[in-house]
């Protein structure tokens, strides 16, 4: 039972493409593929500074990881390129740790500025 593009069970990311007979948990649909840009962010140009970071690591070979939905809800990515598209909320718990080498991700900086001001739970 995956969930998206990741498996808890096992701890993997998946191509979500490649399940098979994948479902809606809610309505138990099919889920229909179409094409549509996102964001990724580039971890291979982080993974010196993560290998820095973490002594031994488990983690081999970083690959981009999608960071953008098609949802209706959620916070808004501010690039007219990406109208209608909201950043995905969970990437950046593996994000925090590095928030440094946010330049490093070639994400604009008004988009990260965007995020962080729009995030910040006293406004």
């Amino acid at each position: 039972d995956a969930r998206g593009d990741q498996c808890d069970y096992y701890s993997k990311l998946l191509n979500s493409v490649e399940l098979i007979n994948p479902r809606c948990k809610t309505d138990n649909s099919t889920p229909i593929t179409r094409k549509s840009n996102h964001m990724f962010i580039d971890l291979s140009r982080l993974q010196p500074k993560v290998e820095n970071w973490i002594e031994k690591t488990s983690i081999k070979g970083l690959k981009p990881r999608c960071i953008t939905r098609d949802l209706s809800w959620d916070t808004p990515v501010p690039l007219e390129e990406m109208k209608g598209k909201v950043f995905y909320i969970w990437f950046f718990a593996s994000i925090g740790v590095f928030g440094d080498d946010a330049k490093d991700t070639g994400i604009p900086v008004s988009v990260w500025r965007y995020y962080l001001i729009s995030c910040r739970p006293e406004t």
